[in-house]
């Protein structure tokens, strides 16, 4: 390297490179900025940084949107006049190490502006660091040389102060440390575990947050702007990033804090509110991040499963035993079903600090708006998937007893630690209602709140000023079990039981809804169409009817009302009018209804099974009307759809599956019809609750080998079919000869025929 490639002018200090300068709505962290002050500071600056011979080096470590850059700006601000040198580094990736260790190189004179050793990344950063090791002030590249011939000559050193801001993965600054020196090193990084002196910066009070909030937004301070700060201060666990967000977020809608909050309990606004980026002067400081981007959780590779689960418990603590001890019960992708898959996830989620962990108590915890955000990020039926995998490892591990006297005290400790989970479980409950193809995921959380509705009095004074689960609560559940009943009874071809328990349950919600508005509750419009469902399979048409009206009109009046809400009961209501031989009228709200999920869902959708039934529906209309290839086309994008969305081995698919059997019967596609009954059969299986179905599926399979000459199999199709008639209808006489296809239809419930 020649001299003339190197040797520039004196370099002048104070030298300072910053990205950005101060940030104008700094507020607080008085005490955190005194630390960082008392580790990082020289003592005795007027001395000299030369009486130190150790780097001093301090981090703050926390969460994104914690504010640690934010910090570390408010430091070198406030105490940049104690370094000759300032130099900050983004330490996120390794190419922006590079970048800035050249940019302080040139800053330095230790490369030529225009030189090819400007260039060379590593040839650049090897010179600052032997620079940060004996910092020489004053002196051009050749006269450091000759001074390390005679040490003598050496002239006073630079006192200076080095930040890697965003060292999430510390491992990239190994070939970037300092050799020596006597300089001071701040790191803000989310990985807590390799620095020996730290700070773990932690969220503002809700004070503090309200005091944030109110100077950010230029608020007056009237009680009622205070009071509703504190509120949101605490809805948003004084995360400063969020608190910056939604003061933006507040300002640029002219919202005052009290529409805010009212705005806040929605999902779709709150989900808006979350992705809203934070601008203004101080944007590049805050990295352009805003909530639903600053904890990167789409870069998950291991723990993404885990922390969907984490996001439904309660945050504070959670036991690591929940999460692992029945594991392997839980059907959700990618969740760690071993120890070993869930260290590597629990590591990630760790080092990341998107949760944290108290290794004594064998406990996590983690921030709110990172569950916020984690469960916004959710589809609806990945929403209901992941709440039924933590319902099932709390139940799992939730200590049941048998109905006996329950005086025992022996449980109540372990339920204690549990309960907090259970009411965060039950808050989360609220975007959905029953389900009746998840009648199993519903009663499993169902039966464990009943449960641990038993206790509220044990568990009142233990669950820390927590709400517990009240009486209206209870007698929710119960309500839910009733709906739950009913479902099983209606999916199960009992008539009976169906009206009985779905009778009850839309009494309770008339009572518990009787003068009060829905908001956002369907449990009403839900209770009328599931009692409508009851009333069809026993063969009450008008009364159905009726009831399919009323769960629309009850819809209706929900706060938000979208159409494809009242799909379930139009397609019902549709049916009630095909079975009642009012074609037209079917076909009208059939098309209708069919055209708002398009419109909602695309064309493509596979929300759910629901788009297929209006298919079918439309489809049955049309053979009635004698559109009979029109019927074939919907008939088989119901099969498609219900393939798609339920799979092939379901009763609906089953269902449908005959219908298209039936057109290939008439086509003269027999080895088609053949094969598609022989499907519909393996689907019902050996299951008792599909016996009527069996019958009609055996019924046609008989009529389709007759149509290909197998003579004897099919008179043993028919003797099986005339043999499960028998046991539906014992009172129908009639010898299986004078059956025909409309008797078995008969015996299935409405919407499968």
């Amino acid at each position: 390297m020649s001299d003339a490639s190197t040797d520039r002018s004196e370099v002048r200090f104070p030298c300072h490179l910053m990205p950005f300068g101060r940030n104008r709505s700094f507020f607080g962290r008085k005490k955190e900025l005194t630390d960082i002050e008392n580790a990082l500071c020289p003592a005795r600056p007027e001395e000299g940084p030369e009486e130190y011979s150790l780097l001093r080096t301090f981090a703050i470590t926390g969460a994104g949107g914690m504010g640690k850059s934010q910090l570390a700006t408010e430091f070198v601000c406030n105490n940049k006049s104690l370094f000759d040198a300032v130099f900050w580094v983004h330490a996120d990736e390794q190419s922006k190490l590079s970048e800035d260790f050249s940019s302080i190189a040139l800053a330095l004179g230790l490369v030529g502006q225009d030189s090819p050793e400007a260039t060379d990344h590593v040839l650049t950063r090897e010179r600052v660091k032997m620079w940060l090791a004996h910092p020489l002030k004053g002196q051009s590249t050749k006269n450091r040389r000759d001074s390390r011939r005679d040490s003598n000559e050496e002239g006073p050193l630079a006192s200076w102060l080095l930040v890697y801001d965003g060292a999430d993965r510390p491992e990239l600054l190994n070939v970037f440390w300092p050799l020596g020196g006597s300089g001071s090193i701040l790191i803000t990084s989310r990985d807590p575990l390799p620095w020996t002196a730290s700070l773990d910066l932690k969220p503002f009070s809700p004070e503090d947050g309200a005091g944030f909030l109110l100077k950010t937004t230029k608020r007056g301070a009237s009680k009622e702007d205070e009071e509703d700060a504190i509120t949101i201060s605490k809805r948003l666990g004084g995360l400063p990033l969020a608190l910056t967000q939604m003061a933006r977020f507040i300002t640029n809608s002219n919202l005052t804090f009290s529409d805010f909050i009212r705005a806040y309990n929605e999902r779709e606004k709150k989900e808006a509110m979350f992705k809203f980026q934070v601008d203004g002067p101080n944007a590049q400081a805050n990295y352009g991040h805003n909530l639903a981007s600053v904890w990167a959780l789409e870069n998950l590779r291991e723990g993404k499963a885990l922390l969907d689960v984490i996001s439904m418990l309660d945050p504070d603590s959670i036991p690591e035993h929940i999460l692992t001890s029945f594991a392997d019960t839980v059907n959700l992708k990618e969740y760690p079903k071993s120890i070993k898959a869930y260290s590597v996830a629990r590591t990630e989620l760790i080092q990341s600090s998107i949760v944290g962990g108290n290794a004594r108590t064998q406990t996590l915890f983690i921030h709110r708006l990172v569950q916020d955000v984690a469960r916004l990020r959710m589809s609806r039926s990945q929403y209901r998937e992941t709440f039924d995998a933590a319902v099932r490892l709390i139940s799992s591990v939730w200590p049941y007893q048998p109905f006996t006297w329950r005086h025992s005290i022996s449980r109540w400790s372990k339920c204690a630690d549990l309960y907090p989970h259970i009411i965060r479980l039950r808050e989360l409950s609220k975007p959905f209602s029953p389900d009746p193809d998840n009648v199993a995921g519903d009663f499993e959380y169902a039966k464990l709140l009943m449960d641990a509705g038993c206790m509220p009095q044990v568990l009142a004074p233990r669950a820390g000023g927590r709400n517990v689960i009240s009486e209206q609560e209870v007698d929710a559940v119960l309500a839910e079990l009733h709906h739950n009943r009913g479902c099983i009874a209606t999916e199960t071809n009992c008539p009976k039981d169906a009206l009985r328990h779905h009778g009850i349950f839309n009494t309770m919600m008339l009572k518990e809804f009787e003068g009060r508005p829905p908001g956002i509750d369907w449990r009403l419009g839900i209770s009328w169409n599931q009692l409508g469902t009851a009333k069809m399979i026993n063969e009450l048409w008008e009364e159905g009817e009726d009831c399919f009206r009323r769960a629309i009109l009850a819809m209706h009046k929900v706060d938000n009302f979208k159409q494809v809400w009242i799909s379930l009961p139009v397609v019902n209501l549709g049916q009630a009018y095909w079975l009642t031989n009012r074609c037209e009228k079917a076909l009208i709200i059939l098309t209708e209804g069919l055209s708002y999920r398009q419109a909602h869902f695309g064309m493509d959708d596979k929300e759910s099974f629901i788009t297929g039934r209006f298919f079918h529906a439309i489809g049955n209309v049309k053979a009635t009307q004698g559109h009979m290839e029109e019927s074939l086309d919907f008939h088989r994008k119901a099969l498609l759809h219900y393939k798609n969305t339920l799979g092939n081995n379901h009763h609906r698919t089953a269902d449908i599956c005959i219908k298209v059997a039936e057109h290939c019967i008439r086509k003269d596609q027999i080895d088609t019809a053949l094969t598609l009954l022989d499907q519909a059969l393996r689907a019902y299986g050996d299951r008792e609750a599909y016996k009527p179905e069996k019958a009609r599926a055996h019924f046609k399979r008989a009529k389709t080998l007759r149509l290909l000459g197998r003579k004897d199999e099919a008179e043993d199709e028919l003797q099986t079919s005339w043999k499960l008639y028998q046991e539906i209808r014992p009172k129908d006489t009639r010898p299986v000869r004078d059956l025909i296809d409309d008797d078995f239809d008969k015996t299935v419930v409405f919407w499968s025929r």
